[in-house]
């Protein structure tokens, strides 16, 4: 997916609920009482298709 699409996509999530988004897509917030911290993260990589991904480094180059 080039970034232009990708920005394109995300721009269809303005005014949206992230947590509801978040159950939608199986994507864990909480657990074991605390929070996930990359959950927002995991939402977006969730709703564009790509694979989950915990590296620290742009997922367009």
């Amino acid at each position: 997916m080039e970034r232009e699409e990708a920005i394109a996509k995300l721009k269809g999530l303005v005014g949206k609920e992230l947590h509801a988004l978040a159950k939608k897509l199986g994507v864990t917030i909480y657990h074991n009482g605390k929070v996930n911290k990359g959950w927002a993260g995991h939402v977006f990589e969730r709703y564009l298709e790509f694979p989950i991904n915990s590296a620290q480094s742009p997922n367009f180059g």
